[in-house]
């Protein structure tokens, strides 16, 4: 009969305070199992621009409850006014039977400065102890569950395999590169470029930049003997970047196997560029087509001579290699 009558036992009380401040307590459940939580809210009307203290864990530690969380809640209506403020506690109970949540008040100071203790009633919370068959045989705890392996858990130890793969790796190279007494990082090879194939491309870039035809005529002619002039000291040997044009010609006449129709190709350009540079000359349009035509034809007719040189005394040594004697 007791235990009934704490089951219809009041959730939750009102008290108006000063006919204006109302203040109602409850819970949203009375009837609870060890270890289950229930929340206890309470709302404050009518208290204007009053400011609210509510109860804090401090007042929740008379009782056998525990408190395990406080949040608030604010209730407006359509204007925007406040209605109500609410605070919800999280509480929760160890200990089987009926507890008694009692002292608990919320204290209000008026515009006043006057103090007011809105003070709850008991609130009643009927804690159950689990139920327990005891017509059954005890069993045992129950066994560890083997939760399967996941990437996830191999990850840290595929990252320091990793890890230490690559220190091993790191210092072996370093290692060998010392021993070696060589650079630590490779140092490219730089791309060798036959003196013919950079002439002749630089050739082809001047002819179709069309120097001459937008009257730099002076700079048309400086670059095309230059890049003859890089050309017979890379390929020939011949240092003709500070000669003049007859040192040059004198030289050049040294070389040999050289066809003459060469030489009378270089001369020509040459001299139509000095004549451009010192004696301010004017050559007819044609004449910087053919310093241009002549210029290929002399790359290409004196390398092929020069490469053909080359081959043939490399075959030369390769014969007079002693050979193995097979006996």
């Amino acid at each position: 009969m007791k235990k009934a009558i704490l089951y219809i036992a009041l959730i939750f009380t009102t008290i108006v305070a000063n006919a204006q401040i109302a203040v109602n307590a409850k819970l949203d459940s009375n009837n609870i199992t060890i270890g289950d939580q229930v929340k206890l809210t309470i709302s404050v009307e009518n208290f204007d621009n009053a400011i609210l203290y509510f109860p804090t864990s401090t007042d929740f530690a008379q009782s056998k409850v525990e408190l395990i969380a406080q949040y608030y809640d604010t209730t407006f209506d359509n204007s925007g006014k406040i209605i109500s403020l609410n605070q919800v506690s999280t509480l929760t109970s160890f200990e089987e039977g009926v507890d008694t949540i009692s002292n608990l008040m919320v204290r209000c100071l008026n515009t006043d400065n006057s103090l007011s203790e809105l003070i709850l009633d008991p609130i009643f919370l009927v804690v159950n102890d689990v139920a327990v068959d005891t017509t059954l045989a005890i069993k045992d705890i129950a066994g560890i569950v083997k939760v399967p392996y996941t990437f996830r858990d191999f990850l840290p130890w595929i990252i320091g395999v990793l890890l230490i793969a690559g220190i091993v790796f790191v210092v072996f190279y370093l290692y060998k590169r010392l021993k070696a007494k060589g650079p630590i990082l490779p140092i490219a090879k730089p791309i060798v470029v036959a003196p013919e194939e950079k002439a002749l491309a630089d050739l082809e870039k001047l002819r179709v930049s069309g120097l001459w035809k937008s009257g730099q005529i002076k700079e048309y002619h400086t670059i095309l003997t230059d890049i003859l002039r890089v050309y017979l000291e890379q390929k020939l040997g011949i240092p003709a970047i500070e000669m003049t044009t007859d040192q040059i010609l004198d030289s050049y006449s040294e070389q040999k196997n050289m066809p003459i129709s060469t030489r009378e190709k270089l001369q020509q350009i040459l001299v139509t560029a000095d004549m451009v540079k010192f004696a301010k000359s004017e050559p007819l349009p044609n004449e910087h087509d053919r310093s241009m035509s002549y210029a290929l034809s002399f790359v290409q007719e004196t390398a092929n001579v020069v490469n053909e040189q080359r081959r043939a005394e490399e075959q030369q040594k390769e014969n007079n290699k002693p050979k193995p004697n097979n006996e």
